[in-house]
């Protein structure tokens, strides 16, 4: 190859390498909002979720001095709620299985930015008076599982009626 043609094949190669880094940056610079928009939207859901739960926990000694009290799960009037995150919860129930020992504390969502649309995250426990021992309060929810805390499951109860 003369040098006559290693003289026009350089400039043209230095070309395409230009044109190659401005479409990589350009594309840095476009797609990194996007990320950006996805990890804040990621963790403010999760951070949402987390609140929702913490606020169901409110009530779990509530409802667990209601049962030692009366033997039976609370109804809607019989524990007094405050929906303290009027942002994201709509309404607290309180529920029982047909059997009367599993009291469920509900709290229907409400429709925020389509995540959280007719969904609903469910405290729940099973009184046993022959145990000694309590069981533990455990958290069902039909929202999608990245958003839950790590102690919820997707798993929602079957023996209950857990509606808006």
């Amino acid at each position: 190859m003369s040098n006559i043609e290693k003289q026009q094949t350089t400039p043209k190669k230095q070309h395409i390498v230009v044109v190659k880094v401005i479409s990589a940056m350009t594309l840095f610079l476009l797609g990194l909002p996007f990320l950006m928009f996805l990890a804040t939207s990621y963790y403010t859901t999760k951070g949402l979720a987390m609140d929702v739960y913490l606020m169901g926990q409110e009530y779990t000694n509530k409802v667990d001095q209601f049962y030692k009290e009366n033997n039976a799960c609370p109804a809607n009037q019989d524990i007094i709620s405050v929906i303290t995150e009027l942002d994201i919860t709509e309404k607290i129930n309180f529920l029982a299985d047909a059997k009367g020992n599993t009291c469920y504390i509900a709290l229907s969502l409400k429709s925020l930015n389509g995540t959280f649309t007719n969904k609903v995250m469910v405290l729940g426990k099973t009184f046993n008076t022959q145990l000694t021992t309590n069981t533990a309060w455990n958290c069902y929810s039909n929202i999608h599982s990245i958003y839950l805390p790590k102690n919820c499951s997707t798993d929602m109860p079957k023996n209950t009626q857990i509606n808006k």
